[in-house]
Order: structure tokens, then sequence, then C-alpha cells
């Protein structure tokens, strides 16, 4: 058998066979099984005709002992166990059919065609509820043995009929055991191929996983880099990019996935890329005039108008990078956060307009996050406010500046936010 096993180690064998029972077909089991019993009982008509004085045993093991066998496998086929043992139960079938009919034609040696003919139809079924090959020698070479020594010692000679029945009993079981074995070998060899392709398919996505991962941090450096500049220009940039990332992603938690773009996958996919493409929202702040930029006060209708533009440039700037790299993720959310990021729920932001939803998801947090931050952090221009002031704040702004679902998350969540400013 260790040759048969394909030299399958221990473990791999377990597994096999744990497959083997999960990939029962139970439906056609006992469809077969219920077949067989409709046979064994319509073969009954013949052994009242043919089977003269022994009819009423004949009719004993077909009703009493054969037909119960099917019918309580059938009944056990229902119960969770029966994966486990249904190999040496259809043994136990194969050996009581197959002995029932050896019986009969031992007792009744001159219907050696007709009962020799059942026991072909009944072996011929084992192949197709694939009884084990083994199991297969055992229960054919049991019954083989059982009809020799038997037929002896009831009939006490050798006749034609005994060597013509042996020879059938033979060739059945080399039949049954070519047909079990080539069955089982297929079983084997495709099993062995699909732990083959699983292998492969294990380091394949291993090795995809390594380079999802270098791409990752590749565009991570990117968007790293971008922000950088922005930072470079505005010392209160840093900090305030590094809060704003934080923000967002405690906000992207807590959003019903039904509202997220699913061209980013999973949620826990689309918070880690809100995190780091919202450092880039100020990005555009490059292209604004230093004196704006840095003035300590208020800034004038021209300054401020000239301040606007920022979400517009950092967009052009994605744009171009969006261009040469179209599946980075960071820098295409990126470009939403950073041209609409002013917009305001209401229809009166900037620079396009935009209403509602038809502010990009992404840009509704980041308008939140990037507003609390600003009310909580000091300026030139002014102090910082108290968590709960700033809370306040934004929820009069609810319907109007900020989507008031996103409003409704950050009351919720309020205390991570203040988490994170305490630790600034």
């Amino acid at each position: 058998m260790k040759k048969f096993k394909y030299l399958f180690e221990d473990e791999t064998e377990e597994v096999f066979q744990s497959n083997s029972e999960k990939e029962l077909d139970l439906k056609q089991l006992r469809v077969i099984l219920l077949v067989f019993s409709g046979l064994y009982a319509v073969f009954a008509v013949s052994d009242w005709f043919m089977a003269g004085s022994y009819k009423g045993m004949f009719l004993f093991i077909r009703f009493a002992i054969v037909i119960p066998i099917f019918i309580v496998t059938v009944i056990l086929s229902f119960k969770p166990i029966f994966r486990k043992i249904n190999q040496k139960l259809l043994l136990l079938n194969f050996l009581i059919s197959g002995l029932g009919i050896a019986s009969m034609l031992i007792v009744d040696p001159d219907n050696t065609i007709y009962y020799g003919g059942m026991f072909m139809i009944f072996f011929s079924g084992y192949l197709l509820i694939k009884l084990n090959y083994i199991y297969t020698c055992i229960g054919g070479w049991i019954i083989f043995v059982f009809y020799f020594i038997v037929f002896i010692l009831f009939n006490k000679q050798i006749n034609s009929n005994f060597i013509f029945s042996l020879m059938f009993f033979a060739g059945a079981n080399f039949i049954g055991m070519i047909g079990s074995y080539s069955i089982e070998k297929s079983k084997r060899k495709n099993f062995l191929s699909s732990l083959i392709i699983n292998e492969y398919s294990s380091e394949l996505k291993l090795k995809l996983d390594d380079k999802i991962k270098e791409v990752n941090a590749i565009n991570f450096e990117i968007v790293f880099a971008l922000a950088k500049l922005a930072e470079a220009r505005d010392k209160y940039t840093g900090k305030h990019i590094e809060n704003v990332g934080q923000y967002c992603e405690i906000v992207a938690r807590y959003v019903d996935e039904k509202n997220f773009d699913n061209i980013y996958g999973s949620k826990e996919n689309y918070c880690k890329i809100i995190k780091v493409a919202s450092t880039l929202h100020d990005i555009g702040k490059v292209g604004v005039n230093d004196a704006i930029l840095k003035k300590n006060g208020k800034l004038s209708e021209f300054e401020y108008g000239e301040m606007k533009k920022h979400s517009t440039i950092g967009a052009e700037i994605l744009e171009k990078i969006q261009n040469q790299y179209p599946s980075n993720d960071f820098i295409n959310m990126g470009v939403l956060i950073t041209r609409s990021h002013h917009e305001r729920y209401d229809g009166l932001g900037y620079p396009d307009g935009l209403q509602g939803k038809a502010i990009p998801l992404s840009a509704r947090i980041m308008a939140l996050c990037d507003t609390y931050d600003a009310l909580t952090s000091k300026r030139p221009y002014k102090s910082a406010f108290a968590h709960n002031i700033a809370v306040e704040i934004i929820r009069n702004e609810s319907g109007r500046q900020f989507d008031p679902d996103i409003v409704e998350i950050f009351i919720r969540k309020q205390e991570l936010f203040n988490e994170v400013l305490a630790n600034n």
C-alpha cells in the first residue's frame, strides 16, 4: 500500500483522507444504495420461480438482511459521523450483499448465469460509489474464499458449475480491483496536483505580497516627499498634516461600508490610503506667495483669493504624477482630497461649488478633520480652541459646511480626536 499511496507521508495521507470525506457526494451515494435495494427486491420475483425449495431462504436473505443493511446505511448517511466511517459501512454493505448472492449460488448452482450476473451488477455498483481499493480487495476476496469453501462443504463435490463460478468470481474480483485501483489512482494524482498548485499559488501569493509591500513603500515615500514640500514652505504644516492623517483614519474607520468607493477595495485598505493621501491636501501651498503664506494676520480679500488657489494648484501637481502612475491609490485619492477639501456640503465652497454627496467622500472627511485641527491649533493670528469648543463649532456646521453623517461619526468618536490632540 505504501507504493500505491505514491509514498504519501502520514500527514499528507491524513489530509487526503480528510479531503475525500469532505468531497463525498452523499446524495449520489443514497441514490445508488436505494437503487441497489430496488434491484435486490425486484430479483426476488425470479427467486419465486427459480429457487424451488430454497426460495424462503432467498427471500429471507434479500428482505431480512441485505435490503435492511442498505436502508440503514442510507439513514446513517444523514449523520455527521458517516463521512468518517463511510468506507467501512460500504464494505459491510458490499460483503453482506455479495455473500448473500454467493449463498444463493452455492445452494442453487444450476442458476450460475443468473446469480453470477447479479453479483457482477452489484460488484460494478460498488465501483460507482468509489469503494477504496483496499476495501474492494478485502471484500471481493472474502466473498471468493467464502464461496470456494462453503460450496465444497455444502455440495460435497467439484463440478463444472463450480469451476465456471469460481472463474467468474475471480474474474469479477480482478476487474473490480483494476477499476477501483484506477479510480483511486486518479483521485490521488488529482490530489497531489492540487497540493502542487496550492503550494505554487501560496509561493506566488507571498511573492506578490512582497511586491505589493515594496510598491506601497515606494508610493508612501513619494507621498511623504511631496508632503514635505508643503511643510518646507509653512512651519505649521508639518504637525498639521500628521494630525489630519490620524483624524481621517479615525472617521473612515466608522463610515458605513456601503458608502465606500469599491475601487479602493476593503474598508481597511481605504483607511490606510486616506491616512497617507490626506497628507497631500496642502501640497498646493508650494505655489502660494511667501508673503501671503507666512502673513501674521488676517488676509485681505485679494490675498484670500490667492490662498484659495492652493487647492487647484495642488490638484494639478498631483494630476501630473497621476498621469505617470495611474495605479497609485495614494495619488488618486490625493487628487480628490487636494482639490475638494474646501468644498462645503451646502455648495458654497471652492473651487468647484460641489454640493452634498457630489463631493468625494475622502474630501468630505478631510474637510471636517482639517477644520478640527485648525481650530485646536495655535496660529499667529489666533489662539488654540479647546476640544469641546471645536466640537460645538463643528456640530453647528452640520449640513452646512460639513456632511451630517461625517459630523455624527465625529461626535460619537470625539474622544479619539481628543486623544490625538492631547499627544501633540
